[in-house]
């Protein structure tokens, strides 16, 4: 759970797997789901997406789904140390594997509405 660590907007970094990544809150291009999408620090590519997108889930306006499977396992412990997402107990099943649905949590100096608009 959230330990009320706050992630710092100015610096929008995360460690997953002991490398640092520049942290972007994105929209999806089909449907109405956030993405979460960890991008290299020094050619600002985007290496890695932490959410999935299932259009037919419903989700709260803030929700995202995590994919803490596969190359991404670790994905959502990194979140949450981050103060990024929270967990909301719910989960949904994405072929063989089940995902995580978690609270997008406001990012201090910047309402969360302002990064989440597409």
């Amino acid at each position: 759970m959230n330990t009320g660590k706050k992630f710092d907007p100015t610096a929008d970094r995360i460690e997953f797997n002991g490398v640092q990544y520049i942290l972007r809150i994105e929209p999806y291009q089909v449907g109405n789901a956030i993405a979460l999408c960890l991008h290299d620090e020094t050619t600002g590519m985007r290496e890695i997406v932490a959410t999935v997108n299932m259009p037919h889930v419903p989700l709260g306006p803030n929700q995202v789904l995590i994919k803490d499977y596969g190359e991404n396992t670790g994905m959502l412990a990194a979140l949450e140390k981050a103060g990024v997402v929270a967990r909301t107990g719910r989960t949904v099943k994405a072929g063989f594997v089940s995902v995580e649905v978690c609270e997008l949590l406001p990012i201090v100096g910047l309402p969360l509405e302002e990064k989440t608009k597409k």
